[in-house]
């Protein structure tokens, strides 16, 4: 009981820990924006990959401006 909203808690602590500015969340935007349109138009659990290969390429794209 209660692990349903614990979970989120931590990752919100651990991310707020983890802020630096506006830059340094675009490509967590960015993989927020694409795992959503991809669970949404795709079957199957491809939202995960799709997710975490656009934040990195996202931050590798970004890293110039940061």
């Amino acid at each position: 009981y209660g692990f349903d909203m614990a979970f989120p808690a931590v990752f919100l602590v651990l991310m707020r820990g983890m802020w630096t500015g506006m830059a340094a969340a675009r490509p967590w935007l960015v993989s927020l924006v694409v795992a959503a349109l991809v669970y949404l138009f795709v079957p199957g659990a491809w939202y995960v990959a799709a997710g975490a290969m656009s934040g990195l390429v996202a931050a590798w794209l970004m890293a110039g401006d940061a």
